[in-house]
């Protein structure tokens, strides 16, 4: 049985990256992208694969398919975040998986605060992610949340269970979709 794993995303991902979004739902391609996506280009693609020392990329894969990806891309002080899971993944921590992966590099990257764009008609997602927050502007039907990295990290556990940076506990739906969960020990 395949793991499910929270990992770097590499060039040889952009088969089934392309897969993912090109199987997204209108409205969940509309809630990310902001926009209809339909068949993703190559360079599209590419541009949501990019790692360099301003972007990086995150994947939830399990065996060959991709469930969910990340990306990050500096934004003067801040790092802008992007996240989507396929549509029958969603609500069961995938998205909460990568973000904590992708908040380790950025902070890696001694960025200390994460931009995030909400579309306003994902009111759920924009209400959780505004509270606390250093700021939340809503414009254009787009609430943008500043938030500091920190905030959003889950706090190391002091108990011997490993915490979720390195070793997430997925949710029982997890485990009854798929079975198990990884993390490399290198994420």
């Amino acid at each position: 049985m395949n793991k499910i794993q929270v990992r770097r995303a590499v060039p040889a991902d952009a088969p089934a990256l392309h897969s993912l979004v090109a199987e997204l739902s209108p409205q969940t391609a509309f809630l990310r992208f902001f926009a209809g996506v339909g068949t993703p280009t190559s360079r599209f693609v590419a541009a949501l694969l990019r790692r360099d020392d301003t972007h990086g990329a995150w994947v939830c894969a399990a065996g060959d398919d991709l469930l969910g990806h990340a990306t990050w891309g500096r934004d003067g002080d801040a790092a802008e975040l992007g996240i989507v899971v396929a549509d029958p993944w969603q609500g069961l921590g995938i998205g909460r998986a990568l973000m904590v992966a992708t908040l380790g590099e950025i902070a890696d990257r001694g960025l200390t605060d994460v931009r995030l764009h909400v579309h306003a008609d994902n009111a759920r997602l924009a209400r959780r992610l505004s509270r606390g927050a250093t700021t939340a502007v809503l414009a254009d039907g787009v609430v943008t949340i500043t938030r500091p990295v920190t905030d959003l990290r889950p706090t190391p556990s002091p108990s011997p269970i490993p915490d979720a940076t390195t070793h997430p506990h997925p949710s029982p739906l997890i485990r009854q979709k798929w079975g198990s969960w990884a993390v490399p020990a290198s994420a």
